[in-house]
């Protein structure tokens, strides 16, 4: 598994909305790059979801993560996050309406789940 940090990008299932992530530790970077840990991807804006119609809901929030925490790697006591991640948003029919992550952008350090 790959460590996931704010170079990462994330979706929702509909491929073509934008999570905008925000961290909440400031100890450790990879190349620069600050590392999610738990709760980091949760209840963040999406943004251009393309699901939304008269009877759909396009994906404008995550919710809560899955899976994709490590029960290993911690920073300050929390959590890393890890490319396997997978949640749910707001979208809705909910079939389509998950996350996860499209690119990790850093291949310097992976991690066991």
């Amino acid at each position: 598994m790959i460590v996931v940090t704010e170079a990462s990008v994330l979706r929702c299932g509909h491929r073509t909305g934008h999570i905008k992530l925000i961290t909440s530790q400031a100890l450790v970077r990879i190349d620069g790059k600050l590392i999610l840990v738990r709760d980091d991807p949760e209840h963040r804006d999406i943004d251009w979801c393309d699901n939304g119609s008269p009877t759909t809901k396009s994906c404008q929030h995550t919710l809560q993560v899955q899976t994709g925490y490590s029960a290993l790697l911690r920073i300050d006591g929390q959590p890393i996050v890890l490319d396997n991640l997978e949640g749910v948003t707001d979208g809705f029919p909910p079939a389509g309406a998950s996350f996860q992550v499209q690119s990790v952008n850093q291949a310097l350090v992976s991690g066991d789940a």
